[in-house]
């Protein structure tokens, strides 16, 4: 009885983490940004964390660094550009109403 109890739980466990991971899969694929800025979010708890421990910048902290200064602007700039397209939607979406 004992080892089909853990079955079952180690299927339930597997069963929550395809969950989430589908879950994770969709979010990603229907907004980008936001996995954009996570992952840039990431890398600066990261660096954040080697500053606090006090040890010296490793090749990879560097290397975080160098993505955080590229990717950065670019999500800026993405997220402005959609921002921008929000905008025009709702204006022609207003024009449209006004011409019908």
């Amino acid at each position: 009885m004992s080892n089909i109890d853990n079955e079952l739980t180690l299927l339930r466990q597997r069963l929550v983490f395809l969950e989430e991971q589908k879950r994770l899969e969709q979010e990603r694929e229907l907004n980008p940004l936001n996995t954009l800025y996570n992952f840039i979010n990431r890398l600066k708890r990261r660096l954040e964390k080697t500053r606090q421990t006090g040890r010296f910048l490793s090749s990879t902290s560097l290397t975080d660094r160098e993505t955080i200064d590229i990717l950065e602007p670019l999500y800026n700039a993405l997220k402005q550009n959609q921002e921008r397209l929000e905008n025009l939607e709702k204006i022609m979406a207003a024009q449209n109403v006004k011409e019908n």
